[in-house]
């Protein structure tokens, strides 16, 4: 991958995976018993999200302390590794991974940016290249162990832009790819702005690359 071409942004939830990827990471994490009821003790959360009554990041600290809370982040860290190694290939929508490998093939620099978990983000993003990742952090206690908060801000919507901005000094991007509002200000960063749909995800064909 060459070091001076084009800076290309995908985001990964709904973009280059077919799902959320979180609950599966859960899922990988707590097993399938403990996580199902945990999730399920968190809908009237994800309710409040779904009707704008509460915000992405404090529906997601929610989560997280419910699911997470009080789990050594050592712990933490090694399932997202695992399930970075193992757990995201299924999820991944085939149409746009191969747009992300035809950037990766033209020598492209490549970011990943993210409001989910850096801790499975980050090591499955970097081992299939990705020269940079910007996700959302996990807070941790004196003890090194997973509060449920957020270390810095949940990297969703306008954190998108600021952080590639301030991390990256990146000021305009040439392709980023996105599929909801929380992509909205990085996709205006880009000369090519893609939004994944249904439509192109799930079989139509991507713009061509210029």
């Amino acid at each position: 991958m060459s070091s001076g071409g084009p800076w290309v942004a995908f985001d990964l939830d709904g973009t280059l995976t077919r799902s959320e990827t979180l609950a599966h990471f859960l899922y990988h994490a707590l097993g399938t018993r403990q996580a199902s009821l945990l999730l399920l003790r968190s809908l009237p959360d994800l309710l409040a999200y779904g009707l704008h009554r509460q915000s992405n990041a404090e529906t997601k600290e929610r989560v997280l302390a419910r699911c997470l809370g009080g789990r050594s982040y050592a712990s933490v860290q090694a399932e997202g590794q695992h399930f970075a190694a193992q757990g995201m290939t299924p999820l991944l929508l085939p149409g746009v991974w191969q747009r992300f490998l035809a950037h990766r093939e033209r020598g492209d620099r490549l970011v990943l940016v993210t409001a989910t978990l850096g801790v499975y983000a980050r090591p499955w993003a970097l081992s299939v290249g990705f020269a940079q990742v910007i996700a959302t952090e996990l807070a941790r206690d004196g003890e090194d162990r997973v509060t449920g908060k957020l270390a810095g801000a949940n990297c969703f919507g306008p954190e998108k832009a600021r952080r590639l901005r301030e991390e990256l000094g990146i000021e305009q991007l040439d392709y980023a790819y996105g599929n909801s509002r929380g992509d909205r200000e990085m996709l205006q960063m880009a000369r090519h702005p893609v939004c994944i749909c249904k439509g192109n995800a799930f079989g139509r064909a991507l713009p061509p690359l210029d």
